[in-house]
């Protein structure tokens, strides 16, 4: 910003460029440069003076807006970071700071920090940065690491050079040491906002996950056990509300009749409708949603799909209801026409299922890759998964879940621990470490990983 002068004065007349230079900390130097722009506009010093007392109040005022209003807005706090010329010009910042809002965010930037905050802040640094604007990014980054209210950080940038280069750097090794996610937006590198958008939402949908409030997930490879032998409303099976497990021929019969770009899980419950409909199910249960995700409109497109390719299959679809309860209720009966008491605690055992399998999944996951012989834990795991099964009350699920944590315990057992040899980087659209389902739908596929919508 200080050299727009000198970038444009070649090309200007000098008659037409007012340029002065304020400076608080020399002495006099303010109040001749307020001369300087009375001469070049024709008015009285005083006048001059007047004008730039209230536009100093204006400013004292909207300082006092920001620090005291966004604030205080409700969100997930996130800390976005950058020079006041980005963040809040919305042409500028490209509308990124509106787009994190959108998402659920609310973001808290340097100007929302008082000095004092700042100061305080930057005292820990063994040189604290001499740009003035860097400063003040840095102490709002550290002053929000210290007090850990922030799920994570945004720094926009317009070019990769500069301070910010430097200050970003550290920033990212502070929130990384405090296990605070951090997103780095260069302006400049994007000709169009869609690439800025989709980083934006993928990294608020990933604070999101940490939070655990999503509403967007890795799909689990296991919901056949959620229903079981044990559930008589929700049995498992093609005369139930089961589906055979995810093979290589699921994702082969999906992707062959899905939309190219379409995400996989999307393509694997098409091979599951088909392969359904094989074992002689004639109902499709499907989760509806109203976004963010592209889940909640796979049905639309899934049934027009199986439409084509001749497959008679009802497609109930759970949607948030419009007006009462009463229309998720009029499609539970429709699943199974229990009386309501039944239905709702085999509702109540499937959920309780799930869980169950969530709790024991995300530990498999964490002990997979330290086991010293390979397929312990899996073994582990399809045990639980019969008994899971085969479980009829709530507390036959309590008492099987603490038995299985139990014994793959907090630490790895003894002969599980193996050192890493080689780090590898799984990913899809989203990622993130110990996803639900990505290990299983790599196997059963014969990808690596698995992927999200």
């Amino acid at each position: 910003m200080m050299g727009l002068p000198d970038m444009i004065r070649p090309v200007l007349p000098s008659s037409t460029l007012l340029s002065p230079v304020i400076n608080c900390r020399e002495k006099g130097r303010e109040r001749e440069s307020l001369k300087e722009v009375a001469r070049f506009l024709g008015k009285k010093e005083r006048e001059v003076r007047e004008a730039s007392l209230k536009a100093q109040e204006c400013r004292r005022q909207w300082e006092a807006s920001w620090r005291w209003g966004d604030h205080k807005k409700k969100g997930l706090k996130v800390g976005v970071l950058g020079h006041a010329y980005i963040l809040q010009d919305p042409y500028g910042g490209r509308g990124m700071v509106q787009k994190i809002v959108k998402q659920g965010g609310r973001p808290i930037m340097p100007e929302n920090l008082s000095d004092r905050e700042i100061d305080i802040a930057c005292r820990e640094l063994s040189k604290r940065p001499y740009w003035i604007l860097a400063k003040r990014i840095m102490g709002c980054a550290l002053s929000l690491l210290h007090s850990g209210e922030v799920a994570g950080f945004v720094y926009i940038t317009s070019f990769g050079c500069g301070p910010d280069a430097l200050v970003a750097d550290i920033i990212s090794r502070y929130s990384a040491r405090k296990g605070k996610p951090f997103l780095l937006l260069t302006l400049d590198e994007h000709t169009g906002e869609a690439g800025l958008v989709t980083r934006v939402e993928a990294f608020m949908d990933m604070l999101w996950r940490r939070e655990g409030k999503t509403y967007e997930d890795h799909l689990s490879p296991h919901g056949v056990f959620v229903g079981g032998v044990g559930n008589p409303v929700f049995p498992v099976g093609p005369s139930g509300g089961g589906t055979a497990p995810i093979t290589k021929r699921t994702l082969q019969l999906g992707s062959r009749y899905a939309p190219e770009g379409a995400c996989l899980p999307l393509k694997i419950n098409l091979g599951n409708f088909i392969e359904a409909q094989e074992l002689g199910a004639d109902t499709v249960v499907m989760a509806g949603g109203v976004g963010p995700c592209r889940i909640g409109y796979y049905s639309q497109v899934q049934r027009e799909i199986l439409q084509d390719l001749g497959y008679n299959l009802e497609m109930l679809v759970f949607e948030p209801p419009d007006v009462h309860w009463r229309e998720v209720w009029e499609k539970v009966k429709k699943i199974n026409p229990k009386p309501l008491l039944p239905t709702l605690r085999a509702i109540w055992l499937a959920w309780k299922k799930a869980c169950a399998l969530d709790a024991l999944e995300e530990k498999l996951h964490w002990l997979r890759p330290r086991e010293l012989n390979r397929g312990e834990g899996d073994a582990l795991f399809s045990r639980f998964l019969k008994e899971i099964e085969e479980a009829e009350e709530v507390r036959e699920v309590k008492g099987i879940t603490e038995r299985y944590l139990k014994q793959y315990g907090s630490d790895p057992p003894e002969g599980w621990k193996r050192a890493f040899s080689k780090g590898g980087h799984s990913g899809g659209d989203i990622y993130r470490p110990g996803a639900r389902g990505q290990y299983e739908s790599g196997k059963a596929t014969g990808l690596p990983g698995g992927g999200s919508g």
